[in-house]
């Protein structure tokens, strides 16, 4: 099977990349929404609009004397996934190591005419987080200011000296702003039909497929699908998205698992497996539009899928095939959990920190081994402080090593995740996250988590006073 997105955390297509013409997939929930406005502004040039710049320039802390900061315009659609939502950025010429900040502004903020001098006072911090100097995609999670329907102005500053750039939307040499959604589209890696009258004959690359009857007419016409299901994704629901056209009749359509043996591309009426276990079975219209039909209880990561499709009444119609000149065909969609918790915590609660609440781990993502997304994040942490991930295949306890006041709850070798991109800063929410490369846990050498493994995880962090602490802990069992 073809991905239709394939990035350092497993993200989706921009359903733009799709080409779809006249119809759109309004009825689905996005998988990848397009920044709609990005600017910024300039403390050594305060009256000047950088709306058509090619990048987003970024410098120092917010009183140096050309401090740079952006702003981006987000439209959330009404329809969306309310899971989990990242900014996807293209990072270059980064100087050092640095703490950004992301924060919302009044979402009435006009960036087309935005200067410094007429930038947004008030902000509301929401996410800080390390970045690094290596050039490349980056991503932020913007999950808790992702809610459908509405339009979202998010100001980015570091909040430490140095500078960087991030490719615009008007950038023709890098990758341009997106949002990505935890839903992936794939498209079949082969699809064909076959009909009745013309037993041997099979339709491969044809841009339609043909639907007619049911399969006791004399010109009876079956639509066959292969899809192959990247091993290790998750899969919390599935569906099978396809879009008709030129039908007769209002009629039924029925979705089915089948076997087949050989190449898909290759089968003829005569050929065709005719066992097929009904994955669902829904009405379609005469007008044109995308349709939808539940395939979860099929669908298995690392498997090939083989799909019938036919019409169980009378009437005809077509779907778009891959091959249609105008985009549109087939699409299986899986929610693949992106954002749902992961692990069993243990050792909670630790001891309370300087803000009076104990910190605290989750992580969220994938259980599969092999560099599927994983995220770790801490909460309840005291404000604006530095703080990174350990792991370990052993628990422990161990109560305040060295300076700390808290409960360590590793043992054996720990991995500290202290390179660059990794260490987290809680800012005024008391938060941060950190995406874990589970292809390379920081130990000499470094490490890749393997099938059947048992990792544990657990924060460290810096409080007031010159000492340390730890969230809890929390252990991950990866398939």
């Amino acid at each position: 099977m073809q991905a239709l997105r394939s990035l350092t955390l497993s993200l989706p297509l921009p359903l733009a990349l799709i080409s779809l013409a006249a119809p759109t997939l309004a009825q689905y929930p996005a998988m990848s929404i397009a920044v709609s406005e990005d600017t910024w502004v300039n403390a050594d040039a305060p009256n000047t609009n950088y709306f058509t710049s090619t990048t987003q320039g970024h410098r120092g802390i917010p009183t140096v004397f050309d401090a740079k900061e952006s702003y981006l315009r987000i439209d959330f659609p009404a329809n969306m996934d309310p899971g989990c939502a990242y900014l996807v950025l293209d990072r270059f010429n980064f100087n050092t190591n640095n703490v950004m900040e992301l924060a919302t502004v009044d979402p009435a903020t006009n960036l087309a005419s935005l200067t410094w001098n007429t930038r947004p006072a008030a902000a509301t911090v929401f996410d800080t987080r390390d970045v690094g100097t290596a050039t490349g995609l980056e991503s932020f999670d913007i999950s808790p200011v992702a809610v459908p329907g509405s339009s979202v102005v998010i100001r980015m500053r570091l909040l430490d000296w140095g500078w960087g750039n991030y490719h615009s939307l008007e950038s023709t040499g890098g990758s341009t702003p997106e949002v990505q959604m935890d839903l992936a589209a794939f498209a079949p890696s082969e699809d064909n039909w076959v009909m009745k009258n013309d037993p041997t004959a099979s339709h491969p690359t044809n841009t339609s497929l043909a639907m007619r009857g049911a399969p006791g007419v004399w010109d009876a016409k079956e639509a066959f699908l292969r899809f192959s299901i990247p091993a290790g994704i998750r899969v919390q629901s599935a569906r099978l998205v396809m879009y008709s056209y030129n039908l007769n009749a209002n009629n039924t359509v029925e979705i089915a698992e089948v076997t087949v043996p050989g190449s898909v591309d290759a089968l003829t009426w005569n050929t065709r497996p005719t066992a097929g276990m009904v994955l669902d079975s829904q009405p379609v219209a005469v007008a044109p539009g995308f349709y939808s039909y539940d395939v979860t209880s099929a669908v298995a990561a690392g498997a090939t899928l083989d799909l019938r499709v036919r019409f169980s009444g009378n009437g005809w119609g077509w779907y778009r095939s891959k091959e249609h000149a105008d985009g549109g065909g087939p699409l299986l969609v899986i929610d693949h959990d992106a954002c749902r918790p992961v692990g069993t915590p243990y050792c909670s609660p630790n001891v309370p920190n300087s803000s009076g609440q104990p910190a605290s781990i989750a992580a969220t993502g994938s259980d599969f081994a092999g560099g599927h997304d994983l995220h770790l994040h801490a909460s309840q942490l005291p404000q604006n402080q530095f703080g990174y991930f350990l792991a370990s295949e052993t628990q422990g306890f161990t109560p305040g090593p060295g300076t700390a006041v808290g409960n360590l709850c590793l043992g054996g070798v720990i991995a500290r995740f202290s390179r660059a991109g990794e260490v987290g800063f809680s800012g005024p929410g008391g938060a941060f996250s950190v995406a874990i490369d589970t292809n390379s846990v920081p130990v000499t050498p470094p490490w890749a988590i393997l099938p059947g493994e048992t990792w544990n995880f657990q924060g460290w962090y810096r409080d007031l006073g010159n000492v340390s602490n730890f969230t809890d802990a929390v252990e991950i069992s990866f398939r």
